[in-house]
């Protein structure tokens, strides 16, 4: 269940993590996506703060899966500035 932001990518200053190809869904084929992706995880400097945004699940078996959880902690490890990594936007 992926979330459509209106325009959200278009100012391009975000760090990607994660995308999908949108025009490959079938009720989407009439939204005219720029580059085919929608991205579901990205991360971008703001101010003195930092922004992990994810968007990849709601069901329950994904939080059992170690890889899923690791990459939660990252994001969240980013954000309190704990986990140093490139987050110059890359579109």
């Amino acid at each position: 269940e992926p979330y459509m932001m209106k325009g959200a990518y278009d100012q391009k200053k975000i760090r990607p993590l994660l995308y999908f190809n949108g025009s490959d869904l079938k009720k989407e084929k009439k939204r005219k996506w720029k580059d085919g992706k929608h991205y579901v995880s990205w991360i971008k400097s703001h101010g003195k703060g930092r922004i992990f945004y994810v968007s990849p699940s709601h069901n329950k078996e994904s939080y059992m899966d170690a890889r899923l959880l690791q990459f939660y902690l990252d994001g969240l490890q980013y954000t309190l500035g704990d986990l140093d990594c490139d987050d110059s936007p890359k579109l």
